[in-house]
């Protein structure tokens, strides 16, 4: 009865019944000759009455790309939410959400705080150079003077002074104790909240990107992080094996399609970078060493992890094999792997950076197969127990066995 009321068929409608349950169960077609539209829904409400709780309910759910799983970028914020209805669309498709989420990634994950950082760095290194040519006066305003507490370059007046104020010196002299208060990243109010300055640093790479005076906003900053600072392609060399990040192991390229790969990444480097000696980035134009990636684990698939290497030393001989000196940078996940078409079987790849966690548990797998290599080792040389050799190298890799009392009090 109760549906009936709500929703009466035209077959049944009773005006005497109905009419006397209030006018907004009047008769459908009623309705529609006052009001074509259909009545709007609870969420409509709620958006149109109190706009901001409803985006802070939606914000619970709005996670971004690679917030709750790493090594998909398929999320609530752009994959669902935007196709409930066209009142969510505009509240998710709004900037504070993107903002938040990347509060949320810059807070937990070091390497979005070093991606965001990084931004803020190319961007006062281009106004130094930029000032470069101005005078004396000028040159003073973009002075950089040391590293604040989270590791960002500092730079005195940088965009805050008014080049045309250049002569009055109250306005360009900066005091010794401000000086030392940024360089030290004001030492004495470290207990500002961690969100503020993050927020902060959101707005300066948001300038720093800005386009004609334009800030972008924090999707295209989050788009920027990812796709220059986080994803990473290059062909791949695959061999499975242990590896640890900044343990360096040398490798020998025999095949064709490894040969094609040495040359294309060493292709936008000098000549001298190929002839055996160490690598030195001072004085050749880059500012990172040569990289591709090293698929160590099997088999090679979408989802597999991988680790970024970096050449620090090759040599390329006449008949095209290579001897090369590697050292592993970064963990990665491989996003999409594709053949080359006539290239021997190398394969070209799209990768993601892992996070802090993902990173530690993949070093304590290397570390931990290392430990049962020299333990077999070992084993074999002495004529001793592999296991118990292995559990002495665990114990050592974990940080030693435990402590008697007076080392607890020497602690």
């Amino acid at each position: 009865e109760f549906c009936k009321a709500m929703n009466p068929p035209a077959a049944e409608w009773r005006p005497d019944t109905n009419a006397a349950r209030g006018d907004s169960l009047a008769h459908p077609s009623a309705a529609a000759a006052s009001d074509p539209s259909p009545p709007p829904t609870i969420f409509q409400r709620l958006s149109n009455d109190l706009p901001d709780l409803a985006t802070l309910s939606l914000s619970f759910v709005a996670d971004v790309p690679f917030e709750v799983d790493e090594t998909n970028f398929r999320c609530y914020l752009t994959h669902t939410l935007p196709v409930v209805s066209k009142s969510v669309r505009s509240l998710v498709s709004s900037d504070e959400m993107w903002r938040a989420g990347l509060e949320r990634m810059i807070s937990k994950e070091p390497t979005w705080r070093e991606a965001t950082n990084t931004i803020c760095a190319e961007n006062a290194s281009r106004n130094e150079n930029a000032a470069g040519g101005n005078n004396d006066n000028d040159r003073t305003t973009y002075a950089h003077i040391g590293t604040n507490s989270n590791g960002q370059r500092v730079y005195v007046g940088v965009q805050e002074v008014d080049m045309e104020d250049t002569d009055d010196d109250d306005d360009n002299n900066v005091d010794d104790e401000d000086m030392e208060d940024a360089a030290n990243g004001a030492d004495g109010d470290n207990n500002v909240e961690e969100e503020e300055s993050v927020q902060t640093m959101i707005d300066k790479a948001c300038k720093a990107l800005s386009i004609d005076g334009l800030p972008c906003t924090c999707k295209q900053l989050f788009r920027r992080i990812v796709q220059a600072h986080l994803r990473f392609r290059s062909p791949i060399f695959y061999m499975p094996g242990p590896v640890s990040i900044a343990q360096s192991f040398g490798l020998h390229f025999f095949e064709p399609r490894y040969r094609l790969l040495i040359s294309e990444v060493l292709a936008p480097y000098p000549v001298a970078f190929r002839r055996g000696d160490p690598i030195q980035l001072e004085g050749s134009g880059h500012r990172q060493y040569p990289k591709f990636i090293y698929a160590n684990h099997s088999p090679l698939e979408r989802g597999a992890p991988a680790v970024i290497v970096e050449v620090r030393q090759c040599l390329i001989n006449p008949n095209g094999t290579a001897d090369v000196f590697l050292c592993p940078a970064a963990y990665i996940w491989l996003e999409d792997i594709r053949e080359r078409p006539n290239s021997g079987g190398m394969y070209d790849a799209r990768a993601i950076r892992m996070t802090e966690a993902s990173a530690a548990a993949l070093e304590r797998q290397a570390a931990e197969a290392e430990a049962r290599r020299m333990a077999q080792e070992a084993a074999m040389f002495s004529g001793g127990n592999a296991d118990q050799i292995l559990f002495a190298l665990l114990q050592q890799l974990s940080g030693g066995g435990q402590m008697d009392e007076a080392d607890e009090d020497s602690g």
